[in-house]
């Protein structure tokens, strides 16, 4: 089975190309093309995510050093630290349609930078451990790895840090099992924490193995299409998108 990978330059399996293939099965071939691979909202993803790892991190360094935990200066670091890593990817971009949208994904990190105290209040009694962990694993008939990078780990929970530039009620559910797959391989409860514009929030996924049953079955799905197709336009042509969602137009 592993030739049927190979025709479409996939080594692994991972949450986004699956999460994309149950939702959207053209948004998941666009991504074999090679295309939406890049924009600055994931760069504003990444940003909010390296502020909320490094301030647990250095809190957990001042804990174990025995020394005195000065939150704010924490906290304006971590936000500095989140300027830089969007800055950098800013600098690096040569496609002007992306860099276009910048100032208004600028103005949403400042935001969301600015609420990002009230999540850390959330989890203060988590203890980091750390960090971006590569996480893999083997489904059953599944001729490649699944594998992802675990957010930020803690004692007893992972915690999966989204960025979102609306409120949210409850976790979605293409984040539930990605936090499911990570909480399932390392064995701890999954944790999703999300920081919007307006505020953030933090909810446990109580039904993780649930999840990660649903992930091998649309690894099946996928698997099973791959062997049927022998390019990517045969790929295509089995499916056709929704072309009233905005993405498309």
């Amino acid at each position: 089975m592993i030739e049927h990978y190979k025709r479409f330059n996939l080594t692994h399996l991972s949450s986004d190309t699956i999460n994309k293939w149950i939702g959207d099965p053209c948004k998941a071939i666009m991504k074999f093309a090679g295309h939406g691979t890049d924009a600055s909202v994931f760069w504003r993803g990444n940003a909010v995510e390296a502020s909320v790892t490094n301030y647990f991190k250095l809190k957990q360094q001042h804990i174990e050093l025995n020394k005195q935990f000065d939150r704010s200066k924490t906290i304006h670091a971590s936000e500095q630290l989140a300027l830089l890593v969007f800055e950098d990817r800013v600098d690096a971009c040569k496609d002007q349609a992306i860099l276009d949208t910048v100032p208004a994904e600028r103005e949403t990190l400042s935001a969301m930078l600015s609420n990002a105290p009230s999540l850390f209040i959330s989890l203060e009694d988590e203890v980091y451990e750390t960090a971006q962990v590569e996480v893999r694993h083997r489904f059953d008939e599944i001729a490649v790895p699944f594998i992802g990078y675990a957010d930020i780990i803690f004692k007893d929970t992972v915690l999966e840090v989204k960025s979102s530039a609306y409120r949210k009620s409850k976790a979605d559910p293409a984040h539930c099992r990605q936090v499911s797959f990570y909480a399932h391989c390392l064995d701890k409860e999954p944790l999703i924490g999300y920081i919007t514009k307006r505020d953030t929030s933090v909810f446990a996924v109580p039904d993780a193995e649930q999840h990660l049953m649903h992930i091998e079955a649309a690894c099946h799905s996928l698997q099973n299409a791959l062997s049927k197709s022998e390019d990517i336009k045969e790929l295509a042509s089995m499916f056709y998108p929704d072309t009233s969602q905005w993405h498309w137009n």
